[in-house]
């Protein structure tokens, strides 16, 4: 992928990717599973804004590390496996 894509940008596009790959069908999906309200969610994905203080819970949520979250997409998700929602552990590196 481009390598210019902000931290941000790369959070966002790897979370998109992650959510589908995960099972959550809408955003409000994953946002219930952190507590946020849908406006937060939205505002995250719409506006690349991801609160750093939660980004083990975000990155939990997905079932990998916060620092999966970081990576270029394009080198990344082709690796991302499917894994239900609620699956408890991450996946060994």
């Amino acid at each position: 992928m481009n390598e210019t894509l902000t931290p941000a940008a790369r959070i966002t596009a790897n979370v998109r990717a992650l959510m589908h790959a995960r099972g959550y069908e809408r955003a409000k999906d994953l946002g219930a599973r952190l507590n946020w309200n849908e406006s937060k969610m939205s505002r995250a994905l719409k506006g690349h804004r991801w609160p750093l203080e939660e980004l083990d819970a975000i990155a939990s949520a997905l079932n990998v590390n916060a620092s999966d979250l970081l990576r270029d997409p394009a080198d990344y998700l082709p690796q991302a496996s499917p894994i239900s929602v609620g699956a408890g552990t991450h996946s060994p590196k």
